[in-house]
């Protein structure tokens, strides 16, 4: 007896392509959602490490009475006078937060254990060494170091990383200068319109941090000594002293 059940019909091209352009379609929506979660989950780390790096540095300050110094050091060396580092694009500004993280962590001594001033009650603040990187060489992470190699890397060029792998920017309020004396750092000014009259810098007390965010850079200015001045302004940037 004959069957009269219609067979089943195969997929068409037409069908096929609809299919996958819907996939497409919803396969390039869900890269955008992620790519717009990453940025503002890494924006928020940034924050949080400059809350962390801040609130360190101010009990820090309570112990010992001054702040780490600015910047960091490729060259010096336990007991000698603190050397720092300028941008060797815009020299007016610090290279990182190795002498931070050395104070924070370690002391100027190099040693927890046994620090350079009894008043030190540290470590200030719990750091994995992923997040650290090399001021001194295109802040390159420790753990692509060897255990040999990782002895090279100077003490006071150990910064602590952002979350696009550059390291954060320190500076404290006893290094902000308008001069070009050494080392000529500048730290960033507020507004000539600014309502708090006589204040020429952020933080005019305390320190400034910023992370360049995730381009890399905060060369606002037309100048070294005036992009100095507005050092981590820039639109994507984040700081402890504007944002």
């Amino acid at each position: 007896m004959r069957s009269n059940k219609p067979k089943p019909q195969g997929v068409t091209i037409i069908e096929l392509t609809i299919v996958l352009l819907i996939l497409s379609i919803l396969s390039s929506v869900a890269v955008t959602v992620y790519a717009g979660h990453l940025v503002r989950a890494r924006y928020a780390a940034a924050r949080m490490d400059i809350h962390s790096l801040e609130m360190a540095a101010s009990r820090y300050q309570l112990d010992l009475g001054v702040y780490p110094p600015s910047s960091s050091s490729a060259t010096w060396t336990y007991g000698n006078a603190v050397t720092m580092d300028v941008d060797a694009d815009y020299p007016y500004k610090p290279v990182g937060c190795g002498y931070l993280m050395l104070c924070l962590l370690h002391s100027t001594s190099g040693s927890a254990t046994s620090p350079s001033n009894p008043r030190w009650m540290g470590p200030y603040l719990d750091v994995k060494q992923v997040k650290l990187g090399n001021s001194a060489n295109r802040d390159e992470r420790l753990t692509d170091y060897t255990s040999t190699t990782l002895a090279s890397v100077p003490a006071a060029a150990v910064s602590l990383l952002d979350p696009w792998g550059r390291a954060y920017v320190y500076m404290r309020c006893d290094d902000y200068n308008t001069s070009t004396s050494t080392p000529a750092l500048v730290g960033a000014q507020v507004p000539a319109s600014s309502k708090y009259i006589g204040e020429l810098y952020y933080n005019p007390t305390t320190i400034q941090i910023y992370s360049k965010g995730v381009d890399g850079a905060t060369d606002a200015g037309t100048s070294a000594a005036t992009a100095a001045t507005a050092s981590g302004l820039a639109a994507d940037d984040i700081n402890n002293f504007f944002n």
